[in-house]
């Protein structure tokens, strides 16, 4: 099994799990250096779980844009719930931050 070398840094790097796209704060490392805890999750994690990391500070934390709203074929954005998708309106030629910015304003 990959272990996580020393750039892994507990409560500064933090990593991109498999199916999100923000990134989580590792909050523990284990002695062996094979498992990891992250923010806001209570499972640990191998380092296959893990897509990428960095230690910078300036990155999107999750949750990100991406995993709140997706959008389909036809540029509809829903909204994700617990178990469901909320349709809250259509793109039209905007990108989804700045849909979620026009949400916002109005």
């Amino acid at each position: 099994m990959k272990k996580f070398n020393s750039l892994f840094i507990q409560n500064k790097t933090k990593v991109k799990l498999n199916r999100e796209y923000g990134y989580r704060l590792v909050k523990e490392i284990n002695k062996t250096r094979d498992l990891i805890k992250v923010m806001g999750c209570t499972e640990t994690y191998k380092r296959c779980d893990i897509i990428t990391f960095t230690n910078k500070s300036n990155v999107e934390m999750f949750p990100a844009l991406e995993d709140l709203y997706i959008t389909d074929q036809y540029s509809t954005v829903f909204e994700l719930r617990l178990g469901t998708n909320i349709c809250i309106g259509k793109l039209n030629g905007r990108s989804l931050k700045q849909f979620i910015n026009d949400q916002i304003t109005i």
